[in-house]
């Protein structure tokens, strides 16, 4: 078997087990846009979960919470105020037992995280709101007053 053939077999493997995993929570199945991906993808509303099969034991699966934009707004400079957003499961759990394991043991700390990140990253667009507004009333002052990073040139 060639590699190609493995990474086929393996991207077929996730796929049939997100699909069951997506209809049993009711979330939506999503095609990854990255084309040479080997992870599927499901979403509900702004959370999205991330499945691939782990690197080192192929009989395990890997899923993680997706942060779609915001991770940069995530506390990693404090261990203790992290959740968990990752888990991994055996191939051989049926889905009802992986879908419990998602629902108990990532959903809650991946939901308070991702609530954290969404939270932070409006604060912030926030401020880059007011930031622009007031860089463009200093600009009116200033003869051929243009913005540029941040900055005002004339």
């Amino acid at each position: 078997m060639t590699y190609a053939d493995e990474r086929d077999q393996e991207k077929q493997i996730i796929n049939e087990i997100t699909e069951q995993i997506a209809l049993a929570m009711g979330w939506e199945l999503m095609v990854d846009p990255q084309p040479l991906s080997d992870r599927a993808i499901i979403r509900k509303d702004e959370k999205s979960l991330y499945f691939r099969l782990d690197w080192r034991d192929k009989t395990r699966l890997d899923i993680s919470g997706g942060f779609e934009g915001c991770s940069q707004y995530l506390p990693y400079h404090l261990p203790r105020d992290r959740e968990k957003t990752e888990i991994t499961v055996s191939l051989k759990k049926p889905i009802e037992k992986i879908v419990k394991d998602i629902q108990g043991r990532l959903l809650p700390g991946y939901e308070k995280m991702l609530a954290y990140a969404l939270k932070m990253k409006i604060k912030d667009d926030e401020y880059k709101a007011w930031q622009q507004k007031e860089l463009e009333e200093i600009a009116g002052f200033v003869p051929g007053g243009d913005i540029r990073d941040n900055k005002i040139y004339s």
